[in-house]
């Protein structure tokens, strides 16, 4: 049985409409909510491979939006690594606790937010574990800096971490209308591209990891 693991909705849903015959898990923004609600799954039926897909940022040039890469190495990651077939690319994954925007310095080819802390989480329980996900932002075409407000609401343990991190994103989106349209259009080709990616990865994978 294989997991597939996405870090929100958007993401999930366009993964479980390629690839409906697998079992699709929510696991939240951020390392602290992707960890409990792997681990929460986790007591019950063992998956054969644990797949951590959705949306990643390029760190370096040479990876366009709309490419799909696959864990060659997992910076801090425990667990097995399982890479994804072609066309995704082995590349070197880092996470990072906030969305990475613009030139950063990183010791990676792509960076996520979860795929990490569900490392450690199979890692625990002797489970392989699959980065699979599609570029949607580059150091040249970054992400808006008002998703970074939502994305560290969303990422928090608290209410307040909430709080702020949302009135953080809101005055962003006042201040950036242009961002905001271009993230509406833009994420639903994103969404339809992630769709129609795992409608071939799921029969490979279903091939090679048998229920």
């Amino acid at each position: 049985m294989i997991l597939v693991c996405a870090a929100t909705r958007a993401e999930l849903d366009a993964c479980a409409r390629g690839a409906p015959a697998l079992e699709h898990l929510l696991v939240g923004v951020g390392a602290a909510n992707a960890a409990q609600a792997l681990a929460e799954r986790l007591t019950g039926t063992k998956p054969s491979l644990i797949v951590s897909t959705g949306f990643a940022g390029a760190v370096r040039a040479g990876l366009d939006v709309g490419t799909w890469v696959t864990a060659a190495s997992l910076k801090d990651g425990p667990a097995e690594l399982r890479p994804a077939p072609p066309p995704a690319l082995p590349v070197a994954f880092v996470s990072s606790d906030v969305l990475v925007r613009g030139t950063v310095t990183l010791d990676g080819d792509a960076v996520d937010m979860e795929s990490v802390a569900l490392s450690r989480v199979a890692a625990e329980h002797g489970i392989p574990l699959m980065v699979l996900r599609m570029i949607s932002d580059t150091p040249t075409s970054p992400l808006p800096a008002f998703l970074g407000g939502f994305t560290e609401g969303m990422a928090a343990t608290t209410s307040r971490g909430k709080l702020g991190g949302f009135a953080r994103g809101l005055r962003g989106v006042l201040k950036d209308p242009r961002g905001v349209a271009r993230v509406v259009r833009e994420g639903a080709r994103w969404t339809r591209d992630l769709e129609a990616g795992w409608v071939g990865f799921a029969v490979t994978l279903a091939r090679d990891w048998p229920r």
